[in-house]
């Protein structure tokens, strides 16, 4: 009876493992689901060479190229550091976040086609149960159509101020003619 007993008890803990571990399992593929429906771009890297583990969709878009899971970061960015060759290793040794604004990126996307990105992005340390830094959380939004609106309202008010100062030459023009035209017909008559 004894043994039945404890046969029991394992039956139900072993039971509730499994419970836990299904419950767990869900949980972990909600929050997988979750970070590939996120509506920015999100990588995670690990170790200190930056290798991506992970990337949802839209960073895939961002970066130009189907597949990025294994690849360096500064791979997949050629460009990444070169204003700060050391961004991702501060963050990675110092473990102190840094966000960038409108950064301007040149990618190469996977047909060889280079195009250029604006981006604001946050590069957030991961960190591991014992607290050292385990590697990197990239969170980005892709703002070059904002920034080409920008630059595009800049050029047409530039040409605006253009056309404006064109317009205001003329008419200064017009009435240093009809000045010189109207003394000019003045005088014969008087």
């Amino acid at each position: 009876f004894v043994e039945l007993f404890l046969m029991r008890e394992r039956v139900k803990d072993l039971a509730a493992l499994e419970a836990s571990q299904r419950e767990s399992e869900a949980a972990r593929t909600r929050l997988f689901e979750m970070l590939m429906q996120l509506p920015m771009a999100m990588a995670a890297t690990t170790g200190p060479e930056h290798v991506i583990e992970l990337a949802n969709p839209w960073f895939s878009k961002l970066a130009g190229r189907r597949q990025l899971i294994g690849r360096k970061i500064l791979d997949v960015f050629d460009d990444f550091i070169t204003g700060e060759p050391a961004e991702l290793d501060d963050v990675f040794r110092s473990g102190e976040p840094v966000t960038k604004q409108q950064r301007r990126f040149a990618i190469v996307v996977d047909d060889g086609l280079r195009v250029t990105r604006y981006v604001t992005y946050s590069v957030q340390p991961f960190r591991l149960h014992d607290g050292s830094v385990g590697g990197l959380i990239i969170c980005g939004t892709d703002v070059t159509p904002e920034v080409q609106a920008r630059e595009n309202e800049r050029r047409a008010q530039a040409e605006r101020e253009r056309l404006l100062e064109e317009l205001q030459a003329a008419l200064r023009a017009r009435d240093d003619f009809l000045m010189v035209a109207s003394n000019e017909m003045r005088t014969p008559l008087t």
